[in-house]
């Protein structure tokens, strides 16, 4: 682990069986990593907790870190220069936990498809500076919980109404998405049929 560092020019990286004692030692080879674009961690197990907090400085072209697991937690004072966060193909996601102080900077949030995830987190609304949340294929039952219908509106609506731009949207080729606002009627038809 100790001679990651010497990989600077690296774009790629990608470890499985990782146990959670190296990460902190992960973390400080991966800010010397000034070129890396994609960063693709496997835990060793269930019970590994991989902390990436200790970055404190990410390398300003990653594009890409995976992550794969049943809850996603981003605490107090992590990630605290990120303005775009897009979270895809999370399949086994079912939580997401961001503390008070989390991603302060955060402006675009996009999640999605992420099946087992049934309600839009509580812990949005400290993200105070978001501007745009975007979720993708979504199951059914998720978006319209997040919609305003009328006087009686669904029971995550109030964790989203604060923010500019919420949009929802569905693949329609391979390249492709049809978008639909909170709210709008057809967006409303769609989940209807």
């Amino acid at each position: 682990m100790h001679n990651l560092v010497k990989l600077k020019q690296l774009r790629t990286l990608v470890i499985s069986k990782l146990i959670a004692e190296f990460t902190r030692t992960l973390c400080a080879s991966i800010e010397q990593m000034n070129k890396l674009e994609f960063l693709y961690l496997i835990s060793a197990s269930d019970d590994d907790i991989l902390d990436l907090q200790t970055i404190s400085y990410p390398p300003r072209f990653l594009r890409c870190l995976a992550y794969e697991g049943k809850e996603l937690h981003v605490e107090e004072g992590g990630f605290p220069k990120l303005k775009l966060l897009e979270m895809r193909k999370l399949n086994g996601l079912n939580g997401l936990r961001i503390d008070d102080g989390a991603l302060p900077l955060l402006e675009k949030l996009r999640l999605g498809p992420s099946p087992l995830v049934k309600e839009i987190p509580h812990d949005i609304k400290h993200l105070r500076n978001l501007k745009l949340l975007h979720f993708y294929d979504m199951p059914n039952e998720f978006v319209l919980k997040a919609q305003p219908q009328g006087s009686r509106s669904g029971p995550d609506y109030h964790k989203v109404q604060h923010i500019p731009s919420v949009l929802f949207g569905y693949s329609v080729g391979p390249w492709a998405h049809d978008t639909y606002q909170l709210g709008e009627s057809d967006l409303l038809e769609r989940l209807q049929n």
